[in-house]
C-alpha cells in the first residue's frame, strides 16, 4: 500500500464532502427519507467508523496473514463501492446516535476522526501490513485492507449525501 497515495486520495474524499456541504443549510443537514440517514447523521456514521477503524488497527492481532493485503484496493473499491446499491446494516457500533445537533458541530467531528487517523499512520501506530481483524461483512482483511475499506466506504457515503441533497432540493420524503 501506498500511505501517501492513500491519504491523498482520503484528503480528496473529505475535502469533497466539505466542499458539497459548505453553504447547506442546517434544515438541508437534518433532512431525511423514510429509512434513510440525514446528513448530520452520515458524517456521525463516518467518524465513528474512523474511530472504531483507528481503535482496533491500534492493537496488535493474532490473526496474521500471508501477504500485507486480502482485498486490494481495486477489490475493495468493487466490493464496497461499485456495489452500492448492495446495503449492509451498519454494525452497532458505528451507528449515528444523534451527537450533532449542527453542521458544524459535525464536520468538525468527521476533520478530527481523519485527521486522528493520519496521524496514527504517520507515527506508524497502525498494525497494517499481515495482521488481520474481523470485518462483519468481509470476514478477517488486513489493516491495508481496512484503510482501502475506509475510504470506499466514504465514497459510497459521499455520493449518500448527494442524493439526500437533491431529495432534499426537490421535495422527496
Amino acid at each position: 500500500m501506498n500511505i501517501d497515495n492513500w491519504t491523498s486520495k482520503l484528503n480528496e474524499n473529505t475535502n469533497s464532502i466539505l466542499n458539497l456541504l459548505k453553504d447547506s443549510s442546517e434544515e438541508e443537514c437534518s433532512f431525511k427519507t423514510k429509512g434513510s440517514w440525514c446528513i448530520l447523521e452520515i458524517l456521525e456514521h463516518l467518524e465513528r467508523t474512523d474511530l472504531a477503524i483507528l481503535k482496533f488497527l491500534s492493537s496488535p492481532s493474532n490473526k496474521k496473514n500471508e501477504t500485507s493485503e486480502k482485498f486490494g484496493d481495486s477489490k475493495m473499491s468493487h466490493v464496497v463501492y461499485d456495489k452500492k446499491d448492495i446495503k449492509n446494516p451498519s454494525p452497532e457500533i458505528v451507528k449515528p446516535l444523534g451527537k450533532y445537533k449542527t453542521l458544524s458541530e459535525a464536520i468538525e467531528g468527521l476533520i478530527q476522526s481523519r485527521n486522528a487517523i493520519k496521524q496514527a499512520i504517520k507515527n506508524n501506530k497502525l498494525h497494517l501490513d499481515f495482521e488481520m481483524y474481523l470485518h462483519p461483512v468481509f470476514g478477517y482483511i488486513t489493516g491495508n485492507d481496512w484503510l482501502y475499506f475506509l475510504y470506499h466506504h466514504s465514497r459510497r457515503h459521499l455520493d449518500q449525501i448527494i442524493k439526500t441533497q437533491n431529495q432534499y432540493l426537490h421535495g422527496i420524503s
